[in-house]
């Protein structure tokens, strides 16, 4: 008996140091004490642990023949073992864990087969508290098949039976995958797209709450990246910005505390929608950075993977009689290893040159697009401008010249002048609106007589005070240019008259060195450029200066007015 209590001791005594070394991080010591260990007077049980130790070992190491190592201890602990009440708890943890590297190695087949097996166990035992790991895991599962409706409804179920007494990292991983399969379930239904995007964004934070709480950074990096993925969907890139680089920052401080690199995927999956994000906003200068990043990281840690294998493979052959069969294949190794980094830079070579030509082509369609359906727009205002004067302008000429011939029988003479009044200041309207859709200065005098008429129409219908320089020579500016510039400036005023509620305005137009340069200011109310959204105003001004490839500047601040300087090459 004394000796059985002493080799009990020894067991637990060297388990609890292996595990405690596993949770450090520090496999090797892991591994010196696992051997350590006898077996041979061990119970059933201590054996089933002992496996699972030298299994969940294998798993840090986390490459493919580690976790094909761990499979395969897993399997030998669940041999040990019979089906019946007192097992059946063990048995659904191993069949479990077994379905769980699998999944890592993305085998789904086999997953399924363990998940399954952990789920029918728990049936059969009745094992109720235990049921809700089966319905998490085999959510996971459908989400691998692109079952979604399934992973919902099973993560759903797991929830029900979470509630008031579980773990919070347990119901964030259900949150998280709710999250993660409504995200996708819109390529499935497009027609909810609105209602899917709302709940996944809904479990998403409800998965980030519960995951920071619990101090769980790994957790925390995993859902931000499915929120910036959410986000990219619904077009916010400042939201999406935001979550990845908290992630980038949780992960440096995670790599920190570990003392090693995080695995390639994660950087790849960040970056990326990184990428994608500043995108969204426009900042194509720091999508490419992170697009860059990307690849670095990737290829870095691969690097530092490939080194380890090749100085792992010559610390294992380090011996008199098999030192220059480790030396050579070392030599072999390192090669491979310089010819692997050589090919993923010629890659990465590769796909940044197509991402160039892909963002130039990109921009190249979009101002195609804008200029098609600005000038689609003049020309809109062309027909109803024609229309309003051939058309509407002609009939209203025409009832006064018919009312004219019955005025000597009209006994309401006031009454049938006023009607005349009216009929003339109908025209008159109708002249202007024509006028305005169309400036007709433009299309006979050209662009600095254009400017002028309306700097005079403006002075003439408003109290604005007007300063204006026009040195603009008539001949050298196209037609189609013209008319851009004018709606620029016609713009501005507008902005100036029916926003900023300004007193006075400047305009200077001057043509110099192939350049028209710009340069408009209102003593307005002004606004804040941070917090300002783009109204149809400031968007229709960008748009146009766009088309013309030219530069748009602004200066403004809440009471100081604003300043508008735009250069816009005429030569091109």
């Amino acid at each position: 008996m004394k000796n059985a209590s002493s080799q009990e001791y020894t067991f637990d005594s060297l388990f609890f140091a292996a595990n405690q070394q596993l949770a450090n991080g520090d496999t090797d010591s892991t591994f010196i004490i696992i051997q350590k260990i006898d077996t041979s007077s061990t119970s059933t049980y201590q054996r089933v642990k002992y496996l699972s130790l030298i299994s969940d070992a294998h798993l840090k190491s986390n490459t493919s023949n580690n976790r094909e190592r761990a499979i395969n201890f897993l399997i030998e602990a669940l041999k040990l073992l019979k089906a019946t009440e007192e097992n059946a708890l063990i048995m659904a943890e191993l069949n479990d864990k077994i379905g769980e590297v699998y999944d890592l190695m993305r085998q789904k087949e086999s997953s399924k087969i363990y998940f399954q097996s952990a789920y029918n166990l728990r049936i059969e035992y009745n094992l109720k508290e235990e049921l809700y790991k089966s319905y998490i895991n085999l959510g996971i599962n459908s989400y691998r098949f692109g079952k979604l409706a399934d992973c919902i409804d099973f993560n759903r179920k797991a929830l029900t039976l979470l509630e008031g007494n579980r773990s919070a990292t347990d119901i964030a991983k259900c949150h998280f995958w709710l999250g993660s399969a409504y995200n996708f379930l819109i390529d499935e239904v497009p027609g909810n797209l609105d209602t899917y995007l709302d709940s996944a964004v809904y479990h998403a934070k409800a998965s980030k709450h519960l995951y920071t709480n619990a101090g769980d950074t790994l957790g925390t990096i995993q859902v931000n990246s499915l929120l910036g993925s959410i986000y990219t969907q619904q077009e916010n890139g400042p939201a999406a910005i935001a979550v990845l680089l908290e992630s980038v920052e949780l992960i440096d401080r995670l790599e920190k505390s570990r003392g090693h690199k995080m695995e390639h995927e994660v950087y790849a999956t960040t970056f990326t929608r990184l990428s994608r994000a500043y995108e969204l906003v426009g900042d194509f200068r720091k999508a490419l950075t992170y697009s860059n990043q990307r690849y670095s990281e990737v290829i870095g840690i691969l690097m530092e993977k490939e080194r380890t294998r090749v100085a792992q493979i010559t610390e294992d052959y380090r011996t008199d009689k098999q030192l220059d069969q480790a030396e050579q294949t070392a030599f072999f190794a390192s090669r491979k290893a310089r010819l692997f980094s050589i090919g993923l830079i010629i890659l990465v070579i590769a796909l940044l040159i197509s991402y160039l030509i892909f963002i130039q082509t990109l921009q190249k369609k979009k101002l195609e697009n804008l200029q098609a359906m600005v000038m689609g727009e003049e020309q809109e205002r062309k027909r109803v401008a024609k229309d309003l004067h051939d058309g509407i302008g002609v009939l209203l000429t025409s009832v006064k010249l018919r009312l004219s011939n019955f005025e000597d029988k009209v006994e309401d003479r006031e009454g049938y002048r006023k009607s005349l009044e009216q009929i003339d200041n109908a025209c008159t309207e109708v002249r202007r609106i024509s006028h305005n859709m169309v400036p007709a200065s433009l299309t006979k005098l050209g662009l600095a007589e254009a400017i002028l008429d309306l700097l005079d129409n403006v002075k003439a219908s408003t109290q604005l005070k007007v300063k204006e320089e026009i040195a603009v020579e008539e001949g050298i500016i196209d037609e189609e240019k013209e008319v851009l510039i004018y709606r620029i400036i016609q713009e501005l005023i507008n902005n100036s008259m029916k926003y900023a509620h300004a007193q006075t305005i400047a305009l200077s137009v001057k043509l110099s060195n192939s350049t028209l340069s710009i340069q408009y200011k209102d003593d307005g109310k002004g606004f804040d450029k941070t917090e300002i959204k783009e109204g149809l105003g400031l968007k229709s001004i960008a748009s146009r200066v766009d088309i013309l490839r030219g530069k748009l500047q602004i200066q403004s601040a809440p009471g100081n007015g604003a300043e508008f300087n735009i250069n816009i090459p005429i030569d091109e």
